[in-house]
């Protein structure tokens, strides 16, 4: 029963020995796909996916109900099969085949003119790490680019992502921790207010603070100048991110921090400023796993913070950047 073999994968999750389960998965595999449960077929994969077999007619078993799999799965499981198949080793003649490929087309992409067709061509190619049947050979072909090569494919890609979608801020912290002035130019498109309908807005908070670090860090000139809308929600985190360029800057001293700051200080301290308490949550939150960032507002300005939440805990009305309406109707 569906029932049981869920209990029993749930049981052995993390067991050392997992071969005891090995035929009760094999014949759900070997069931019609689309009629299992989706919480099922998860359970199932992610068995498969952290098994390990010592008996290779067992292997070879789970790799051919594998692939009889692949024709029927959405794209979502299928890259789950296929990164099963490549941890049960069937992918080693198709991936050493396709690290040929994506070296050319690397050579192609980093030698050709930068383009908008070349930078999106090296996005893909980036993403092909994480995002792709034959990952690996992305990772081992981009690994043997050297510094150089590494910094230029990420200087395209940046300039060819569109919007803030998925893996596009590990790239740009990548691009970030080069520290270097040369780079800015892929850099400061993100220096803008992340868009209000963003399809992935902690993704988008992200990139608007990484691209005030990664300007700050090597001293370039902030570009466009500091300018206050007189908005309580988007205000906060223009402050946010001048607050983020300054900490970051290696000619600024601790003592001239605050005197720098003076002005995006008091936006916070402002008459009917609803916004910050918010701004300042958005920004943590989407940070939070960002360990790249070498210096943090809350820990440089822990006065400003608590005063923050001290306010926001007396009002009991407060706007948040995300908030539609207030968005709309400034």
């Amino acid at each position: 029963m569906p029932g049981q073999v869920y209990f029993l994968l749930t049981l052995v999750r993390f067991a050392e020995d997992k071969e005891a389960a090995l035929p009760n998965v094999l014949s759900r595999l070997r069931e019609p796909w689309k009629y299992q449960a989706y919480h099922l077929q998860l359970a199932l994969l992610d068995f498969v996916h952290f098994i390990r077999l010592s008996d290779d007619t067992a292997r070879q078993d789970l790799i051919v109900a594998l692939e009889a799999l692949l024709p029927g799965v959405s794209p979502l499981l299928a890259s789950m099969v296929f990164e099963s198949l490549e941890h049960l080793g069937a992918l080693e003649d198709e991936i050493s085949q396709h690290i040929a490929t994506v070296r050319a087309e690397l050579r192609d992409v980093l030698t050709d003119i930068v383009s908008s067709d070349t930078c999106g061509r090296a996005r893909s190619l980036y993403v092909g790490q994480f995002d792709h049947p034959y990952a690996s050979a992305y990772c081992e072909a981009i690994q043997d680019l050297g510094s150089d090569g590494r910094k230029r494919l990420l200087t395209m890609a940046c300039k060819g992502a569109e919007s803030a979608g998925m893996f596009v801020a590990p790239m740009f912290q990548e691009l970030v921790e080069y520290d270097d002035p040369s780079v800015a130019h892929a850099i400061e498109r993100w220096l803008e207010l992340p868009a209000i309908d963003s399809f992935m807005p902690k993704e988008a908070i992200a990139l608007f603070v990484w691209a005030h670090a990664g300007l700050g860090m090597p001293g370039v000139p902030l570009s466009p100048p500091e300018e206050y809308r007189g908005d309580s929600t988007a205000n906060p985190l223009i402050v946010l991110g001048r607050l983020y360029y300054w900490i970051h800057h290696p000619n600024v001293e601790p003592e001239e921090l605050k005197t720098i700051c003076e002005r995006a200080i008091s936006e916070f301290r402002r008459p009917g400023q609803l916004g910050a308490a918010s701004a300042l949550c958005m920004v943590t939150q989407s940070m939070a796993h960002e360990d790249g960032v070498r210096k943090s507002v809350i820990e440089r300005f822990p006065d400003l913070v608590r005063e923050i939440c001290r306010n926001a805990l007396r009002r009991s009305a407060l706007r948040g950047y995300d908030d539609r309406d207030s968005w709309e109707h400034r």
